[in-house]
């Protein structure tokens, strides 16, 4: 069962969420909460089938749309990484009042960096038991970057806007926000297991950023997953396949017995 949801982030704006319930041995008290990523949303591929795989295996898995995407209020323009934790911190509310006194995350690309953020943050979330990440961002201020040269920055910072896809832009604020914020220092706090899968051609992310994160986490408590041949998008059917394995079978497995 899928049950339609909707909760308050701390700006007031009503977010949207679908809460995926598993058909019969539920686990009382335990969920897990997905992130999405920067142009994508909780109906994305990736999220939904692993929300289901998930709720196959008897664990609840809340999908939900960051402000200003999918269903949810706000203005895709001012998306920022502080602002999208904020959000992450209102879906976790919305679980934990529903009974829910463990969980674990998993975030794609700008939403991997979001989940480690909180996870990361002080004091640590409490019942947090695992952290998966795909494609994650280790360093979204970086210029040049794949996705931001030196000439798009300057010309982001005088025009204020950067035109993304789908006729949709992003405010300056976003990579003033990126500049401040620092992924990798949120990885070396977090003190739950942590699983990192990249692909080893994506042109969007380096497969280098995913090294990063996982060299940060401080414990031995951590996978890191490489996927040869496989993009951003995991496009190719085998290679999301052998993400969305590895993902459904671990996160289960961080709640322990």
């Amino acid at each position: 069962m899928i049950e339609r949801l909707s909760f308050p982030n701390a700006r007031g704006q009503a977010l949207a969420a679908e809460l995926h319930h598993p058909a019969e041995g539920v686990a009382r008290g335990i969920a897990v909460v997905l992130c999405h990523g920067m142009e994508s949303s909780r109906s994305g591929l990736k999220h939904v089938r692993l929300a289901n795989e998930l709720a196959a295996r008897g664990f609840p898995a809340l999908r939900f749309d960051f402000a200003g995407c999918g269903d949810s209020e706000g203005s895709f323009e001012d998306m920022t990484y502080t602002r999208e934790v904020e959000d992450l911190r209102g879906a976790v509310a919305l679980v934990r009042n529903r009974g829910v006194d463990r969980f674990a995350l998993f975030g794609s690309s700008m939403g991997g960096a979001v989940a480690l953020l909180f996870a990361g943050g002080e004091p640590a979330p409490a019942g947090l038991v695992g952290v998966a990440t795909l494609a994650a961002v280790a360093r979204p201020g970086r210029v040049p970057s794949p996705m931001v040269s030196l000439e798009t920055y300057d010309r982001w910072k005088r025009d204020e806007f950067l035109a993304v896809s789908e006729g949709r832009r992003v405010r300056f604020t976003l990579m003033e926000d990126a500049q401040r914020i620092d992924v990798p220092a949120a990885a070396a706090r977090v003190r739950v297991p942590v699983l990192v899968i990249h692909g080893a051609a994506d042109e969007v992310v380096p497969v280098e950023d995913g090294r990063v994160i996982h060299a940060a986490v401080p414990h031995d408590r951590k996978e890191l997953v490489i996927v040869d041949g496989a993009d951003h998008r995991f496009s190719e059917p085998a290679h999301l396949d052998r993400a969305m394995a590895k993902l459904a079978s671990w996160l289960p497995a961080s709640f322990g017995p």
